[in-house]
This record gives structure tokens, C-alpha cells and sequence, in this order.
């Protein structure tokens, strides 16, 4: 609707996104659900998590869990010392800039309040002039039993609260698996999950799928369709994939 209806530079690279409060958390969610629309992301005191998803099964939301979500995205939060909510931002501020090299974040003398305007957009405008590269290898969770997110489209039958988790993918492969919360949930198996990849290989070709899990290994073949797509079936168990063209050479994982 924005870029239709206004004088924008339609692009991931020139898109921001910004909020106060529930529409702070709400800037880290978007962003971090779909890293592919957007550069920058602004929260001015948003709360640091949130019960999200699904009617049916919804799950409780930390941004603290989530930092692998915002490869190739600036982030800044801004909040005031006598904000209400300040301890959950101490807690965030504790971890994400241990783990994350693309976030910020500043205090002032200020409530639960827009504090900072002119300098959180002094920092988009500057994201926008020197936007971070789109991740060659990238991570994401989410809450939804199906969801796309750099051009790779998950679906699954699971409909219990849980998180479906990517990470270290790449055109050679990826880590997969589905947990009841997170850090460290519980492994769900029984889901089913069906991953259609970027149009990444060549059309119609044949590739080896390999497939590490339950300290078993499982090679077999899968065929890529007219546009270089990738169908990969797996359970919710946590799966190590390596994909290989017959004389590629191996892809190892540790």
C-alpha cells in the first residue's frame, strides 16, 4: 500500500519500519518475520515480548530469543529511564549486544515516550545510505506453521504452540527442526514439514539431499522443477541437510 500510494524507493534496501510501544514490539516483529522487505528497524520503548501467533495455539514471544532473525537489518531501540517497562529492555540489553553486531541502543531522561525522534531517524536515514548486505547464509524462527521468508516457502500440518526453526541455510544446505518453546524446547517429530527452496538451482536437475538426523544419515534424490526450485519433506526432528549435485564436493557440518 505505501510504495503504491506514495513517492518511495520500492527496495529492502530504502524500507524502515518504526513504532512506539505495542507498535515498537510490533517494528521488531515485522522486521524480524520478514527480514526480506526491510533494512532497518526502530523500536521506542515496545514491550520485549508478547503472546503471538496462531488463534488456536498462540506461543509467548521474546525478542530476546530472536536475534539470528535480523541478518542484513540495523536495529535501534530507544527508551527512557523512568519508562515503566525499562527492566524488560535492561534484560534485552544484556544479551543482543553480545550476539548481534547490528544493534543499538540509547537511554534518556524520558517516560514511555517517543524519546530520541530526531536521532532514531537520524539512524534509518543512515541505514539507507549504507544499507547492510543481504546474508549469503541465513537463520530465521517462527511461530507460524507456514510461513516465506527469503524467497523459501515452509509449510507444515503442525497445529499445537511450537517454533520452526532454519538455520545456516545456504544453497548447500540447512539445519531444521521444530521445538515446543524456545531456547531449548522440546523436539517435536511428529509435525511434518514440506520446504520449497529459492529458485537457487538449476531447472529439472537432479540433486542428493542429505539428511543427518537421530544420529542416522539418509541420503536421497530430489529434482529440481522449471524454475530451479527444490522440494525437501522432513519431520519436525532436528535435521542436518547437505544438498549436492552428484560431483559437488561434500558438505560437512559440525
Amino acid at each position: 500500500y505505501i510504495d503504491t500510494h506514495y513517492r518511495t524507493l520500492a527496495d529492502r534496501e530504502h524500507r524502515a519500519i518504526s513504532g512506539l510501544s505495542m507498535g515498537g514490539f510490533m517494528s521488531f516483529w515485522i522486521a524480524g518475520k520478514y527480514p526480506q522487505l526491510f533494512s532497518g528497524a526502530g523500536n521506542f520503548c515496545g514491550s520485549a515480548e508478547f503472546i503471538v501467533g496462531p488463534k488456536k495455539f498462540p506461543v509467548e514471544y521474546r525478542h530476546i530469543d530472536m536475534s539470528k532473525n535480523y541478518g542484513g537489518m540495523n536495529l535501534r531501540l530507544n527508551y527512557g529511564d523512568k519508562d515503566f517497562i525499562r527492566r524488560y529492555h535492561q534484560d534485552m540489553n544484556r544479551v543482543w549486544p553480545q550476539v548481534m553486531d547490528n544493534y543499538e541502543y540509547k537511554i534518556y531522561d524520558a517516560e514511555h515516550s517517543t524519546c530520541g525522534l530526531g536521532e532514531m531517524f537520524g539512524f534509518l536515514f543512515n541505514t539507507f545510505k549504507n544499507p547492510l548486505p543481504r546474508p549469503l547464509r541465513w537463520d530465521h524462527i517462527d511461530v507460524y506453521p507456514e510461513f516465506s521468508v527469503w524467497d523459501y516457502k515452509i509449510n507444515s500440518d503442525r497445529n499445537v504452540p511450537g517454533f520452526t526453526i532454519l538455520e545456516n541455510v545456504d544453497k548447500r544446505g540447512f539445519r531444521c527442526t521444530v521445538r515446543e518453546f524456545l531456547p531449548d524446547g522440546e523436539i517435536l517429530p511428529f509435525v511434518k514439514l514440506n520446504i520449497t527452496t529459492a529458485a537457487l538451482y538449476e531447472k529439472n536437475q537432479t540433486y542428493i539431499i542429505s539428511d543427518a538426523a537421530n544420529k542416522g544419515f539418509k541420503p536421497f534424490i530430489a529434482t529440481s522443477d522449471n524454475s530451479g526450485r527444490l522440494q525437501i519433506s522432513l519431520n519436525g526432528a532436528l535435521h542436518e541437510i547437505g544438498i549436492n549435485k552428484k560431483n559437488d564436493k561434500a558438505n560437512i557440518c559440525i
